[in-house]
């Protein structure tokens, strides 16, 4: 079962996300329910490789240190505390920053939400139709998702870097 699961769950993470919360999102009604399922599923596979790559490379440690003599409670505040301060939260706002760009894409391309609800891909589409009158209306939607990109990429590189 542990293999089948593994090999799902690798087999979702060969997708691009993007193009899974696409397909999951066209092969099911276009509701928000959709798109949230979608945006939910697609940077889950990706993120669990990683991160389970990484649980693996830290798996012997706590042992040791548990051999070494340090008590629960001391291994618990001095590891799981960094744990969750240098790995967790990077990995929160790299998916938050990914889920806003898919979300963005699939609105543009009309699988989004429906007009009423306004996010930046919604905004870039329905202003195509008045880019040479009203070129504002595109532009800066577009300019704060080409911001979001950038600064989501910046974050990337910058924990990339810190890693040894």
């Amino acid at each position: 079962l542990a293999a089948l699961l593994h090999w799902a769950v690798a087999s979702f993470a060969a997708i691009p996300p993007l193009l899974l919360a696409l397909l999951l999102v066209a092969l099911s009604s276009r509701g928000l329910c959709a798109v949230a399922a979608g945006l939910a599923a697609a940077p889950l596979a990706f993120l669990r490789t990683f991160e389970r790559a990484r649980r693996e490379s830290l798996a012997g440690h706590a042992a040791h240190a548990r051999a070494t003599g340090i008590s629960g409670s001391a291994l618990l505040n001095r590891d799981l505390t960094y744990e969750f301060r240098d790995a967790l939260l990077p990995t929160i706002a790299r998916a938050l920053a990914a889920v806003a760009i898919i979300l963005s894409t699939l609105s543009f391309l009309g699988f989004g939400d429906t007009p009423p609800h306004r996010d930046l891909g919604l905004m870039i589409a329905a202003a195509r139709s008045s880019y040479f009158t009203a070129w504002w209306t595109a532009a800066f939607p577009a300019l704060a998702l080409m911001l979001l990109i950038l600064l989501a990429r910046l974050a990337a590189g910058l924990d990339e870097g810190e890693r040894p």
